[in-house]
């Protein structure tokens, strides 16, 4: 009869978890690096700005062209109907008809 046990035994599993306790230590030595490289993320921050304002622009000039560009193509489909190809000369296609042979 053991009940304690089962609420006990969570101490032994935080150590399986994280095994390595000098972990904590070795996060202090990047600590130094971070430093240098935050001067040059600075710069770019003011860049995302412009991009919002050129996006509202655009939109409502797309619609209207689609409209005229529908008009355009009609026209060409009936010109090329009207130039019929050249009858072909030289090629034999089919041999000529063969000279009439008198049945006797």
């Amino acid at each position: 009869e053991h009940p304690k046990t089962p609420s006990h035994p969570t101490p032994p599993t935080p150590p399986c978890n994280e095994p390595p306790p000098p972990p904590p230590n070795s996060h202090w030595e990047p600590k130094p690096s971070p430093p240098y490289t935050y001067s040059s993320p600075p710069p770019p921050s003011p860049s995302p700005p412009p991009p919002t304002y050129y996006y509202s622009s655009p939109p409502p000039p797309s619609p209207p062209p689609p409209t005229y560009y529908y008009s355009s193509p009609p026209p060409p489909p009936p010109f090329y109907e009207n130039i019929p190809l050249p009858p072909v000369i030289g090629v034999s296609y089919a041999s000529p008809p063969p000279p009439v042979i008198p049945y006797y």
